[in-house]
């Protein structure tokens, strides 16, 4: 906000910001949230009449399965793009059992809520589902919802963008000054260095970057985000407040345009 109200005075020229990634990792870019909602609306009829009207639930499970077949499209990446997400898979395989690595390079949809009225014994006449969709860096909102609108439209269901909860993807440099002197400062105090990683989540450095600025997260480990007793480790803590507080040579400045 203080960069559009106030243009160049409160832009930086690199921002640096401590949200939760793993000591492991420099993040240097974030998938894309695409947040929509679908309603599918029909006449209603008793359960035991199913040729009087189409079920609204059935209608929007049909969407929900053809949102799901879309995350194994494949994305055109930048290839020093790709290379640098690739090098990390070492690293983010070792962070967490479950592999998150393909959803670097892959969309992935989830099926937030769903509400309907109804009882056992009636067809529903409303049914209305909220989806999360994340995109990988080189898939943009327009193709992803071109592909979604086809489905919505084959299973009769309408899919309309929330666009105050969504974002396209961003991506600064990964071989920018910055990511350089954050390595060279975690191994000179005596852990691996990090690599270069993308967010998996949501990040305020997209509002550095959307406005040309390099911006990048180095920052405790999500250990149980969004459960209960949500913490960070300690000792994390301390390392990422130790190399915030190491005193880095200056960021050279971008240069200035002719």
């Amino acid at each position: 906000m203080a960069d559009r109200n106030f243009g160049e005075e409160f832009r930086g020229d690199c921002m640096l910001n401590g949200e939760p990634s793993v000591p492991s990792m420099v993040r240097f870019g974030r998938r894309a949230h695409c947040a929509a909602s679908s309603r599918s609306d029909t006449p209603g009829a008793h359960a035991a009449y199913t040729h009087a009207s189409p079920n609204a639930i059935r209608i929007a499970a049909e969407l929900i399965r053809d949102l799901y077949e879309l995350e194994g499209l494949p994305v055109e990446q930048d290839d020093a793009i790709r290379s640098v997400i690739e090098a990390g898979f070492g690293a983010i395989d070792a962070e967490s059992a479950s592999a998150p690595r393909r959803s670097s390079t892959r969309s992935r949809s989830r099926s937030a809520s769903s509400r309907a009225a109804s009882r056992s014994n009636m067809l529903p006449g409303h049914c209305r589902i909220e989806v999360d969709i994340r995109l990988p860096i080189g898939m943009t909102h327009a193709f992803m919802l071109g592909l979604s609108n086809a489905s919505s439209a084959a299973s009769a269901g309408s899919l309309n963008p929330v666009w105050t909860h969504s974002c396209e993807p961003t991506v600064s440099a990964p071989d920018h000054e910055m990511v350089s002197i954050l390595k060279r400062t975690v191994s000179d105090l005596g852990l691996p260095e990090p690599v270069s990683a993308v967010s998996l989540g949501a990040t305020d450095c997209n509002i550095g970057r959307q406005n040309g600025v390099p911006s990048y997260v180095y920052g405790c480990g999500p250990v149980n985000m969004a459960k209960p007793d949500e913490h960070v480790e300690v000792e994390e803590f301390l390392h990422v407040l130790r190399t915030m507080r190491s005193p880095p040579p200056p960021i050279s400045p971008p240069e200035a345009s002719v």
